[in-house]
């Protein structure tokens, strides 16, 4: 069953986040643009697709679209969520381990008030 620590922070990504252009990892022209947020984890940057990629046995280098579908964007996030250790911190469901699972993936707290605001109503929403 899926914690709701996971299921706001996934709404939050696919639903309200825009896609960043801005990674590091984008080392060539376009690269912005071609590795943009894609999924339901906003998968970003050059290093994230070639890495999920070769993980996924999939080229995202060449066919960064593939990212975009069901099939592939939900076992990019399950890749995602275990590179980053994520699991234990989900299965606290505190607002302590949303905040820690969000720094671990935006590296920073941007968003933060509006990503909380979501996790409150959600956990009241569903009575937990």
């Amino acid at each position: 069953m899926l914690s709701i620590t996971y299921v706001v922070f996934f709404f939050y990504t696919t639903v309200i986040l825009a896609s960043s252009n801005c990674d590091a990892s984008n080392s060539q022209e376009g690269d912005g643009k071609k590795f943009k947020g894609r999924g339901p984890i906003q998968l970003t940057g050059r290093a994230n697709y070639k890495e999920a990629g070769k993980a996924l046995q999939l080229d995202f280098i060449n066919h960064p679209e593939k990212v975009k579908t069901r099939e592939v964007g939900f076992r990019t996030s399950v890749w995602f969520r275990k590179k980053h250790k994520l699991n234990a911190l989900v299965d606290k469901n505190t607002l302590e381990s949303f905040r820690m699972i969000t720094k671990r993936i935006n590296g920073g707290s941007r968003g933060q008030v509006d990503r909380e605001k979501y996790w409150v109503k959600a956990k009241h929403a569903l009575g937990c």
